[in-house]
């Protein structure tokens, strides 16, 4: 019982730190299609905060591809942001397809989503709810423990047991974890 309220404790604590406001944007992806976020007929939307030149971005990206498919057929919307505001739709496209990313990429040229999510990081996953509001911001796993430090494998799914908490309804234990990536620049 003690533990429980605890954990409860600690995971209003890390939920005090995620955005307040509510996300209700409409971004154009690198195909130059219009993308909801959240989507109305979606239960959530999973944002991956990544880029073309990140070495522990790419090095996830096999993972981000299973979540990609493993969520959408639980009606969660996925979109990959290169906050790089040099990207061309072209570069975007390539990785995509280099690394069999199957969702749209959207180049967050003014930083509009890092800032509304509070990324910092590439990679970074945030899950919005479908109100539009940050319900998870972290990490993927802990693959990486910090720069130059790495696990020979996860020990822990961050995103997946948010993903799966959120889903079922329950509170998110961890809403907020500490991901380990290439900073973005302001």
């Amino acid at each position: 019982m003690i533990a429980t309220l605890v954990g409860l404790l600690i995971a209003n604590q890390q939920a005090s730190l995620l955005p307040q406001k509510s996300l209700m944007l409409k971004v154009k992806d690198s195909a130059g299609t219009m993308q909801q976020i959240p989507q109305p007929e979606r239960k959530a939307t999973l944002l991956f905060i990544v880029a073309v030149d990140c070495p522990i971005a790419n090095r996830l990206a096999p993972e981000i591809a299973r979540i990609i498919k493993e969520y959408d057929k639980q009606s969660v919307q996925s979109l990959l942001v290169y906050p790089d505001f040099s990207r061309k739709s072209s570069e975007v496209a390539k990785h995509l397809k280099e690394f069999g990313l199957g969702a749209p990429g959207v180049i967050d040229v003014k930083h509009a989503l890092v800032k509304a999510t509070g990324a910092t990081v590439t990679p970074q996953a945030v899950i919005i709810n479908a109100k539009g509001k940050v319900v998870y911001l972290g990490r993927i796993n802990d693959l990486f423990e910090e720069h130059g430090k790495t696990n020979p494998k996860p020990k822990s799914a961050d995103l997946r047991d948010a993903l799966d908490q959120f889903l079922a309804g329950k509170p998110i234990k961890n809403p907020v974890t500490q991901a380990v990536g290439c900073y973005i620049n302001p």
